[in-house]
């Protein structure tokens, strides 16, 4: 599936969800950032100083109605919210091109 096939179907209508964000008592994820392999090919190291706090992985308050497992992309911020549950989910920053702000709705993927 392409890209941009995969993040059309990945994205959720977001105005009513994003009103329950917080990072308050969000955990930081920065071990993960380092040199690594995938699918053969050798990714370098993130600077992850380079990277803006707010965009860093974390976990963060999150209530909704989604189930766990549940991803939701907010264009708008730039995040997208992977729902675990219990009132938590793991959000990372991410890039939006033009289109991505055209967005709007959801959709189910499945495996």
């Amino acid at each position: 599936m392409r890209m941009k096939s995969f993040a059309i179907v990945a994205a959720l209508a977001l105005s009513t969800a994003i009103a329950g964000c917080s990072t308050i008592g969000s955990q930081i994820f920065t071990n993960n950032y380092g040199p690594m392999t995938d699918a053969g090919y050798q990714l370098p190291r993130i600077p992850i100083e380079k990277v803006p706090f707010k965009y860093r992985r974390q976990i963060v308050s999150y209530d909704t109605g989604e189930k766990p497992g549940t991803i939701v992309v907010d264009t708008q911020n730039k995040f997208l919210y992977y729902v675990m549950g219990g009132g938590e989910a793991m959000r990372y920053g991410i890039g939006v091109g033009r289109e991505g702000f055209e967005w709007r709705g959801t959709a189910r993927i499945a495996a």
